[in-house]
């Protein structure tokens, strides 16, 4: 894909004189949100080089195309169905990132999103989501009939999500990153005026991929879509410090030698909450559902919904074993409930413990009898691999070992009360993702079954560990 050095509209690249809902600009004016020593970026779409798709459904076909410079991405009727686009490049940090977007006009209801946003993971990703929105989001900005509200999410450090109504057509999305004091301020605009401005609590440590999107998600309206829905991209850019400098190419770190078998142990009892925190895929649910209580840690969803609720540990940790004492309720039949129990990178860079009911083809394709439920072992990508295991409701010690071969590369191993029940070879090793998060969950996950929960599930933590090798 060719690459040029894009002219930003005047209204982005001077000073904002408008307030946000985040508060006004200090001095009665906004900052200048490019510099004179920055270099743009921009991806006109004529092919769709130095991008990937990238999409979390059953979709049997990729949802989506380049044709006369135009990205186009779609989902189906009747689903879930969650489609990206986004950039290899993940070393964007500092800037002004901008999407031309074509907004539809969703139908009234319709669980769809038309998003651009920037990721690294889970609690560090910052968006424009855009939809019909559920009633509520609608009464508190005032949209009225005919237009979309778009949600302007920052999901952690801290979390912050407000809505402003958008009318159909095409319009730019930017977000503003300025760094002061070794932390970002973000700003959300459209069509060059600030609606919204957040101090965030992380700075230029990190990093960021692009992403274009339309996902048919859950909180962007009151029922599963009736239509297909679609959106066009006409350009994205990004403007910032070496804009158009490629990563470099990490270097490869040997094994650790440790050739006295020496051992760090991190553990954590769940006496309290000290070095982890809470995250849920559903802000809008009000109070957190987990509780800590006689050394144990449980963690609920709610019957008929689609609730996602976690702890992760607030440090990262590499080579070396990861264990989880968790107890697996029974769980109804055929119900889209999952307890987990894995480590995370980002989305290419997961392995996962999935323990639920499963589908039908789960179940059959591990011989699951009727009283046991499958545990899914996940490598989610580089390369994705995926398998399921029999396991039954009760008390249950799963590790996940990360060993590094002589080449710098992970190798995976699964276990289930101490037995190996699953290796892989991975494709990436400590280098650039040496450093997981530690995660407990309990969500209602499509893939592990057939239908919402009619009621709650909950699942108990006794202890995790981390036992590293000791560096020599």
């Amino acid at each position: 894909m060719k690459r040029i050095l894009f002219i930003l509209s005047a209204a982005v690249i001077m000073s904002c004189s408008c307030q946000s809902k985040g508060g006004p600009e200090q001095g009665g004016e906004g900052p200048a949100l490019v510099k004179d020593s920055w270099t743009s970026v921009t991806w006109n779409f004529d092919n769709a080089d130095g991008w990937e798709y990238f999409h979390q459904d059953d979709a049997p076909t990729p949802q989506w195309s380049v044709k006369d410079g135009m990205l186009k991405l779609w989902t189906r009727a009747g689903t879930h169905d969650r489609s990206k686009l986004r950039t290899l490049r993940g070393n964007f940090g500092e800037g002004l990132y901008t999407w031309k977007i074509q907004v539809p006009a969703i139908a009234a209801g319709e669980q769809a999103s038309i998003a651009g946003f920037i990721y690294l993971d889970d609690a560090h990703e910052i968006d424009f989501e855009i939809g019909y929105g559920k009633a509520d989001a609608r009464a508190k900005c005032g949209a009225e009939a005919g237009q979309m509200v778009a949600c302007m999410t920052n999901q952690g450090f801290p979390f912050i999500s407000e809505y402003t109504p958008i009318n159909p057509g095409w319009h730019e999305f930017s977000i503003s990153l300025l760094e002061k004091d070794g932390k970002y301020t973000a700003r959300w605009i459209i069509d060059g005026e600030v609606k919204q401005t957040q101090a965030l609590m992380f700075g230029p440590e990190t990093k960021f991929k692009i992403y274009c999107s339309v996902e048919n998600l859950l909180f962007m309206g009151d029922h599963t879509p009736e239509y297909d829905n679609s959106a066009l991209f006409d350009w994205v850019s990004f403007t910032g410090p070496e804009a158009d400098k490629e990563p470099e190419e990490p270097v490869v770190d040997p094994p650790i030698d440790n050739p006295t078998g020496d051992v760090k142990v991190t553990r954590w009892d769940f006496d309290s909450i000290d070095g982890w925190y809470y995250y849920t895929h559903n802000p809008e649910q009000g109070a957190p559902y987990y509780s800590i209580s006689g050394g144990m840690l449980s963690i609920t969803t709610k019957g008929n919904t689609m609730d996602r609720n976690k702890l992760q540990s607030n440090d990262r940790f590499g080579q070396g074993t990861y264990t989880w004492r968790l107890h697996v309720p029974e769980i109804e039949v055929g119900a889209q409930v999952s307890v987990g129990a894995f480590i995370y990178q980002n989305d290419d860079h997961e392995l996962d413990f999935e323990i639920g009911y499963g589908k039908a083809y789960a179940r059959q394709s591990c011989n699951a009898a009727d009283d046991e439920l499958v545990a899914c072992l996940t490598n989610q990508q580089n390369p994705h691999n995926s398998t399921y295991v029999p396991i039954k409701p009760g008390w249950h010690v799963c590790a996940i070992k990360m060993d590094v071969n002589e080449r710098g590369l992970y190798k995976a191993t699964w276990i289930i009360d101490e037995v190996p029940v699953k290796e892989l070879q991975l494709s990436f090793g400590p280098s650039g993702y040496s450093r997981f998060l530690v995660a407990c969950s309990v969500e209602n996950l499509t893939f592990l079954g057939d239908h919402m929960p009619t009621r709650d599930h909950t699942a108990l933590f006794d202890w995790v560990t981390v036992e590293e090798p000791a560096k020599q």
